[in-house]
């Protein structure tokens, strides 16, 4: 989890300074987005959910909705990888995180939702 967490986050800042190279991996970090995404929306679903669409946005745009058959259409950002899922936080008290509001060694708050859908509410995991 780590490493690819690591090697995304490298790919992501390569991305960023516009590295050819980079360029040329961003089908693989979409591929690892989708099927890491869809992993966290079948556990936090309990397995309801067979169907995922997703779409990847910039940060600080992610969503979620569910239309009528249960399909869950997802949209995030290539850094939730990074930020979300490589913190084994993609999960948390049954609710999906959609983001990474803040961090710091003691506290990570999380832009989350239930599976109602409710408006996605802040969610903060403290160590005491």
């Amino acid at each position: 989890m780590r490493l690819a967490a690591t090697v995304t986050a490298n790919l992501l800042d390569a991305l960023d300074g516009g590295d050819l190279e980079a360029t040329r991996a961003r089908p693989a970090l979409e591929a690892s987005l989708f099927g890491r995404a869809s992993d966290a929306v079948r556990t936090w679903s309990g397995g309801l959910s067979s169907a995922v669409d997703l779409e990847v946005v910039d940060p600080g745009k992610a969503r979620i909705a569910r239309d009528g058959d249960g399909t869950i259409h997802l949209a995030l950002p290539l850094e939730w990888v990074v930020d979300v899922w490589g913190r084994e936080l993609a999960v948390v008290g049954a609710r999906l995180a959609l983001a990474l509001v803040a961090g710091s060694p003691s506290s990570t708050r999380l832009t989350t939702v239930g599976w109602d859908l409710a408006p996605p509410r802040d969610l903060i995991v403290e160590l005491l």
